[in-house]
């Protein structure tokens, strides 16, 4: 299996430190310290439900930081051009330590399988059906931040060539035919 490169470990750097930046602007968030949730949404062009080398980020999908015990939303981020995200929480600001994190789904896409392969840093974690990961944990303690809770999407709209392919071959006529004399 293939760990994260360290493009991929720059990346959630980066967007880690806009983040902590952001919330020392906002003292109140992390008055305490802060721990953290984050990672990637990507392009699961081969729909294997784990990280390849070539498979880029998403950007622009909303992922919302929900409390576990309710599913009531805390905080809402849309990831970044490269496909990261983060959320830096408080816990003792908050009062409670279990959250998930919920996906929300593209026009035109579809989530891949959960939780493929032994591998945590590289599958993804969003149910196909409900974009909603399981409980995530953190310690209480200040510092601690989870990077692997990520989601792969993969596109559902037919290609224009196939589309028109298609056409061409008749076989979408026949398609036709097929469910008229069946239903």
């Amino acid at each position: 299996m293939r760990k994260k490169t360290r493009k991929t470990k720059a990346r959630i750097a980066t967007a880690a430190g806009m983040a902590l930046a952001a919330g020392v602007a906002n003292a109140t968030v992390c008055v305490d310290g802060c721990e953290g949730i984050g990672d990637f949404v990507w392009n699961d062009q081969n729909m294997n439900g784990i990280q390849d080398n070539n498979e880029t980020g998403i950007g622009g999908v909303t992922v919302n930081l929900l409390r576990d015990s309710n599913n009531a939303q805390i905080d809402s981020v849309v990831t970044l051009a490269d496909g990261s995200y983060l959320f830096v929480i408080s816990t003792n600001n908050l009062g409670y330590t279990d959250f998930k994190i919920e996906f929300e789904l593209l026009a035109g896409y579809s989530f891949s399988n959960a939780n493929v392969g032994a591998d945590e840093t590289i599958d993804s974690d969003a149910d196909p059906f409900t974009g909603l990961t399981g409980t995530i944990s953190l310690p209480g303690d200040p510092g601690p931040i989870n990077l692997d809770v990520d989601a792969g999407m993969y596109s559902t709209v037919v290609p224009v060539p196939a589309a028109a392919w298609l056409f061409g071959s008749g076989l979408l006529g026949l398609i036709g035919i097929a469910r008229r004399k069946t239903t």
